[in-house]
């Protein structure tokens, strides 16, 4: 019996682990090598220490009551975390695991406690943390819309801005599916997109949704898939509503067919260029009177297509002063000069 208590007590010491014991008093009677080396103290200046009197200062009242209810038997034991103050001063954080102590009858001795230092832990973890209130904070106050899906294309997260594309409820998102969403002409899209993400393919498209009120957007989505033993686990993706973009894009389509029509059947030359002076429209009416096809004046200085040479310099000097600041004595009026066509003949105009 003896000899199994000293291989006890030599596995104690030995420990790669702090250990210590206290007795109905909270006091320390016992504590190994670990234990000591972790907080800086010898073995004799722990030995009858009241427990507590290693917590943090602010944290020791309520570790006292704490640790005399346990032995009371009022308060449960279970690991938990406490900071303590080394020897130096130094503060560190312990996580604690806790049995009972009993004697033959069952009646509470003491308390053997193992300690583990987890303070670089607990500053991961807090930098982790703060991180991932960064990247929320980013990520709710996005104007786009930032969504997460699983494996079953269901949102897990759609931030503030999603929701609003969707036009549902804050959080109402999470749960359902963007088939929900599609209308029945664009889901073989969303399908085909779906299958290249499975196949580890960040996809970017477009497509439409029926908000709940039957108002119809036109998304833009990019999707980075996440891939779990080589298939998608899940995806990321950004959401643009682009309705806004195409429908002035259509509306500028539109004015632009006019002004083409307009153009056609205008009976004077209609010319417009770039900030360049180069020639970048050239009507049918133009061609007639100046005898250029629009192939071979487009790209073209504006003056050397329709001025006499010995007006070339005039307009080179003018023209910078008039791309700067959008003003010159010929805009806005009526002027007449002389103008040329591609023989060289010139005529007024």
């Amino acid at each position: 019996m003896r000899e199994i208590s000293q291989q006890f007590q030599a596995l104690f010491d030995d420990a790669p682990v702090a250990y210590h014991e206290i007795d109905t008093s909270g006091l320390i009677r016992l504590a190994n090598r670990a234990e000591c080396n972790l907080l800086g103290y010898g073995l004799s200046e722990l030995a009858g220490k009241p427990v507590w009197e290693l917590v943090a200062e602010e944290e020791r009242e309520a570790a006292r009551h704490a640790i005399l209810a346990k032995l009371t038997g009022t308060l449960p034991t279970h690991p938990f975390r406490r900071d303590y103050l080394r020897k130096d001063g130094a503060r560190i954080t312990v996580e604690i695991h806790e049995n009972l102590i009993r004697n033959g009858d069952g009646q509470v001795t003491g308390i053997r406690s193992m300690l583990l230092d987890v303070t670089e832990k607990k500053r991961m973890e807090e930098a982790l943390g703060q991180s991932e209130r960064r990247f929320r904070a980013l990520i709710e106050n996005q104007c786009e819309g930032v969504i997460i899906t699983d494996a079953e294309e269901l949102f897990t997260f759609a931030n503030p801005a999603a929701d609003r594309i969707f036009g549902v409820e804050p959080g109402a998102l999470v749960g359902r599916t963007l088939y929900e969403f599609v209308p029945h002409d664009q889901i073989p899209i969303s399908l085909e997109q779906a299958a290249r993400r499975r196949r580890g393919e960040t996809t970017t498209y477009e497509t439409e949704i029926v908000r709940p009120g039957g108002e119809r957007r036109t998304l833009r989505v990019t999707d980075a898939p996440h891939l779990e033993s080589g298939s998608a686990a899940s995806a990321f993706g950004i959401i643009r509503d682009i309705t806004g973009q195409r429908r002035a894009e259509t509306q500028l389509a539109d004015s632009e067919a006019r002004f083409r029509q307009f153009a056609a059947a205008a009976q004077d030359a209609i010319i417009a260029t770039d900030a360049h002076a180069a020639i970048t429209f050239w009507n049918k009416a133009a061609e007639r009177i100046f005898g250029y096809g629009e192939e071979e004046v487009l790209g073209r200085p504006l003056h050397e297509s329709i001025c006499p040479p010995d007006l070339w310099g005039a307009f080179e000097r003018s023209f910078p002063a008039f791309r700067a600041l959008g003003r010159g004595p010929v805009i806005g009026t009526t002027i007449e000069g002389t103008a040329q066509r591609q023989g060289g003949e010139q005529f007024p105009g």
